[in-house]
């Protein structure tokens, strides 16, 4: 048999989440959207082409897309090296949008830039709160790592040197 007080307290419980359940109604509809977003940057072989804004296009389909704003660019960062590659549109809880870019121009992979450029936007027409944030400390380019797994002594783990992780900086 089951005590008393055991029954109590499952019948409190589910009365209680019954009682939350009817204060806070049905879950809210997921929004629902009508098109997709693809945000790049433009470049070419001859560099004729080349313009390192964010450019955003939007299509309903996944499959056609149209440039906004005549394919020019949206927004241009205003600092670092004044040039964005691989950007990237989240899409946060309220609504807004987040962009974060790559703080690269042009084609020098050598370059290691610590910084990614960030934008808010409300609706993708209009970009506020344009930051760089700090990613890392490290100076030394792509080409230093190869050196550095190439000289390293036979048996030795992979990856190099330990190195603190900072805490990133908005700029």
């Amino acid at each position: 048999m089951i005590p008393r007080r055991r029954v109590l307290a499952l019948l409190i419980s589910v009365f209680t989440a019954a009682a939350a359940i009817v204060a806070h109604g049905p879950p809210a509809a997921a929004a629902t959207y009508d098109a997709y977003v693809m945000a790049y940057f433009t470049e070419s072989p001859s560099m004729t082409g080349a313009n390192y804004g964010l450019h955003l296009a939007v299509s309903r389909d996944g499959l056609n897309w149209t440039p906004l704003n005549r394919n020019a660019p949206v927004t241009t960062p205003t600092a670092g090296t004044r040039g964005l590659r691989d950007p990237f549109v989240f899409r946060k809880q309220d609504g807004s949008f987040v962009v974060l870019a790559t703080d690269l121009y042009g084609t020098d992979f050598s370059q290691n830039n610590q910084y990614l450029h960030v934008w808010d936007s409300a609706d993708l027409r209009s970009f506020t709160g344009y930051r760089r944030i700090r990613m890392h400390t490290q100076r030394q380019g792509a080409r230093g790592r190869e050196r550095g797994e190439r000289q390293r002594r036979p048996g030795a783990p992979m990856g190099g040197q330990r190195h603190r992780r900072p805490t990133p900086r908005v700029t």
